[in-house]
């Protein structure tokens, strides 16, 4: 029996491999013949045989390869205005137009041909971005939580810059407005001091992050290969990790506590009492240069709005973890401004100028 199982897996191995070989040439070969196909399309061509070109590069007009299918397109257009179908030539100009938006004519080209293209636009329909960089978040604090009877809200904070990552897609309802939304990456630290909890002072590290899911709406205006860009909407955020640490030190004249240095508790998870969603308003403005079908950018982006660590009331019954780490905000109000440096890719579609 383990002989035939052998035996099989040989069979399907080699059965794969054959299968794999037999695309990989026939894709090479097919580039081969289209290659051939434009060097005698182009011969029939100058030697006035024009629906000999059509006919030898329709197979190349639905390339995979885009420079393929540009050259085929743009060559079978041109023989379709000397022929006299100017309609039919306007279909490839429109599919040329889409396989290569960056597309240029030279000078020596046939007028007609020429017109026909500058009868379209280039517009953006949609992009893939990815933008990061250091955020600047302002917490305070509106309701928090402590076994201590003495506790007192904390009188400082001290905010330190964190990171964001965020991978965007965008769709353009015309080619000034569109909207996108994106998978949102954030890490923020804080502390906040002279906080009294019975005879000790408190100074608490809080590190949070969260995943976040932005939705804008956004107005985009060119000027030349440059953009400006401006968005509002509303960003909804999920605190995947969580977790404090807590450093307590003696207050002279109070109770005593036997301490001769700060006592720093070790870091405690918090993420079993996180609360899933929260969320906030945000808004960008961004100015971006193109490079081909590509475009950079550096941009600032503003977030703000209540959230909170946890509304668990369960959290405060856990008797170890309270006494680990005797203070927790419930509540706060986060905002942050952001400078991020940007990488988008856009991908267009050509549009018929309305006369």
């Amino acid at each position: 029996m383990s002989v035939m199982n052998l035996i099989t897996t040989h069979l399907v191995m080699k059965t794969n491999i054959l299968i794999w070989l037999t695309l990989m040439v026939s894709f090479g070969t097919l580039g081969q013949d289209c290659e051939s196909s434009l060097e005698e399309a182009r011969r029939a061509y100058y030697d006035g045989r024009f629906d000999e070109v059509i006919s030898l590069l329709q197979p190349c007009s639905e390339s995979e390869n885009r420079s393929v299918r540009s050259d085929a397109l743009e060559l079978m257009a041109k023989a379709e205005i000397l022929t006299g179908r100017d309609s039919t030539s306007d279909f490839h100009v429109a599919g040329l137009l889409e396989a290569d938006p960056l597309y240029k004519y030279s000078r020596s080209e046939l007028q007609s041909f020429k017109e026909i293209v500058d009868s379209y636009s280039i517009n953006r329909k949609w992009s893939l971005g990815l933008r990061s960089g250091a955020v600047m978040p302002n917490i305070v604090i509106t309701q928090y939580h402590s076994y201590a009877s003495s506790a007192l809200e904390p009188s400082s904070y001290e905010t330190q810059v964190g990171f964001s990552g965020t991978l965007e897609g965008r769709y353009f309802l015309m080619p000034f407005l569109a909207l996108s939304g994106g998978l949102q990456y954030q890490s923020l630290t804080y502390q906040f001091s002279e906080l009294q909890l019975e005879a000790q002072e408190a100074r608490v590290n809080d590190h949070m992050e969260y995943v976040g899911l932005p939705l804008q709406a956004e107005l985009s205006l060119p000027i030349g290969s440059w953009h400006v860009e401006g968005g509002l909407g509303w960003q909804f955020q999920w605190l995947a990790r969580s977790s404090g640490e807590l450093s307590l030190f003696p207050i002279e004249g109070e109770i005593p506590t036997g301490l001769d240095a700060p006592a720093k508790v070790g870091t405690v998870d918090l993420t079993p009492w996180k609360n899933t969603w929260n969320h906030s308003f945000i808004a960008h403005l961004i100015v971006e240069r193109r490079i081909g079908l590509y475009a950079v950018g550096l941009g600032t982006y503003y977030q703000g709005g209540q959230s909170n660590i946890t509304n668990d009331d369960e959290r405060w019954h856990d008797l170890e973890a309270t006494h680990e780490y005797g203070y927790l905000p419930d509540d706060f109000t986060l905002s942050a401004w952001t400078i991020e440096l940007s990488v988008r890719r856009y991908f267009f579609t050509p549009k018929k100028n309305v006369k």
